[in-house]
């Protein structure tokens, strides 16, 4: 299944295989994954699994990129610059003993606040949010993920990317601002991201539309071109091709799947 928010997930205890678009892996105490709106996963071989799941707006993610885009923490687990190589996807970490005890303590504050809910509590969710983001940036292992030398063009063309994003963007200038051959900039995106250029580009301007679009009353054309889509076509052709719908299609699914799951409550 997919989410049309974006998560943290943090397991309690318990394990179980978790399993993503690209990657397979057993999860369990302590291990915290991020899932974007729009990507599928599922878990199998459950045992005894107890997560917590915090689920975040397209306005905080936004908030998270536009003052920490430049962080190696925030680019190694929110971006996903780091090493590929044999299970370790990107946007996901375990916290070390010590940490998690904290961050579990944070957990249950933000569960009392809901259990309680206050005019403020919105913003204490926020707060003890953001607590838990410092405990993953601050990690020194995930510093250890990214390559010092090697990835330094990767992560000036994925700033570029994300603070240039328009329809009229190209890859060739995106190689260009980073004096980089498009080749050059292709090796690096496979190397460490799996994917190409074109392809994370596409990703950002999906992952900005997706949060937005299911609320949303306007014309789809105008939040596309907002979104760095050059027009709805375009639009089209790329979230067919990556979520096997059109947008309205998806979002008629999305209420469909919210109005049932409302009616078993």
């Amino acid at each position: 299944h997919d989410h049309d928010f974006n998560g943290l997930f943090i397991v309690k205890s318990g394990s179980a295989q978790h399993i993503t678009e690209n990657f397979r892996y057993r999860v369990g105490r302590g291990d915290v994954f991020l899932l974007r709106s729009g990507m599928r996963h599922s878990y199998h071989d459950i045992d005894g699994l107890n997560i917590f799941n915090i689920l975040y707006s397209g306005k905080i993610a936004r908030f998270l990129r536009e003052d920490l885009l430049t962080h190696p923490g925030y680019l190694a687990f929110f971006e996903g610059i780091a090493s590929i190589s044999g299970d370790t996807e990107s946007g996901r970490y375990r916290f070390p003993e010590e940490d998690l005890g904290r961050v579990l303590e944070l957990l249950e504050e933000m569960r009392r606040e809901d259990a309680s809910p206050s005019p403020e509590s919105h913003f204490a969710k926020i707060a003890l949010f953001m607590r838990i983001v410092v405990f993953i940036l601050r990690s020194r292992n995930l510093g250890a993920t990214l390559p010092q030398s090697s990835n330094a063009k990767l992560q000036e063309a994925v700033i570029f990317m994300h603070r240039n994003n328009s329809g009229l963007l190209k890859i060739c200038d995106v190689a260009k601002a980073c004096n980089v051959t498009i080749r050059t900039l292709q090796r690096l995106f496979k190397a460490y991201l799996n994917k190409t250029p074109a392809e994370y580009l596409s990703e950002i301007r999906l992952s900005d539309f997706i949060p937005q679009y299911l609320n949303f009353d306007g014309k789809i054309r105008d939040l596309a071109v907002r979104c760095g889509f050059s027009d709805v076509g375009q639009l089209n052709r790329l979230f067919k091709k990556r979520y096997g719908y059109s947008p309205r299609e998806w979002r008629k699914r999305q209420l469909m799947m919210s109005a049932d799951a409302e009616h078993t409550e």
